[in-house]
């Protein structure tokens, strides 16, 4: 076990999305280290669905564990300290988006040791991925562009009736100068 001057350094050691537990067979290769042990991991993802996040600390002190105050925040949530006896943080519907717990525990003594980061990404729901909102931005252009171009043709459509309806009106006009100049003849 560490040895009175030495600050205690906090371990990660287990992750539970819901009712299951990630060891490092079921933690995603494209998000960390597969091979790595669960006090290793730098990273875990969720799905927007994923309701539960619990995460288990633990310094590797056996002899004083009922002594350590360990302190988490959770950056992208809330800067704020959250100090705890419990050696553990849950966090319950996170939004989608990119987190970083942060954890560090203290000995009897009081003294604080290292900071240990999880980074935590929440990923959207389809409809709101990037790949859906480029569809939603596409769709709107497409659809501002047919409704300027169907107000533009009503437009011009107006504009050849109103035309249209001078020209005849000039040439019943026409017809009538015509007509009264051969009566005075």
């Amino acid at each position: 076990h560490p040895s009175p001057n030495t600050q205690p350094t906090t371990y990660f050691t287990e992750i539970a999305i819901g009712d299951s537990i990630l060891t490092p067979a079921t933690i995603p290769a494209t998000v960390t280290d597969a091979s790595a042990s669960v006090p290793r991991t730098s990273s875990v993802a969720l799905h927007h669905d994923d309701r539960l996040l619990r995460i288990t600390f633990f310094t590797g002190n056996l002899v004083s564990a009922n002594r350590v105050t360990y302190a988490y925040r959770l950056i992208g949530l809330s800067d704020k300290w959250i100090y705890t006896e419990d050696n553990y943080a849950s966090f319950f519907s996170l939004a989608p988006g990119n987190y970083t717990l942060e954890v560090k525990a203290s000995d009897e003594d009081g003294e604080w040791g290292e900071v240990s980061r999880l980074s935590i990404s929440v990923a959207p729901p389809f409809y709101l991925s990037i790949w859906m909102i480029s569809v939603y931005v596409i769709l709107l252009a497409v659809a501002f562009f047919l409704a300027f171009r169907y107000l533009r043709q009503r437009q011009k459509n107006s504009m050849e009736e109103e035309k249209r309806k001078i020209e005849q009106g000039q040439q019943v006009q026409l017809s009538e100068m015509k007509l009264r100049f051969l009566t005075n003849i």
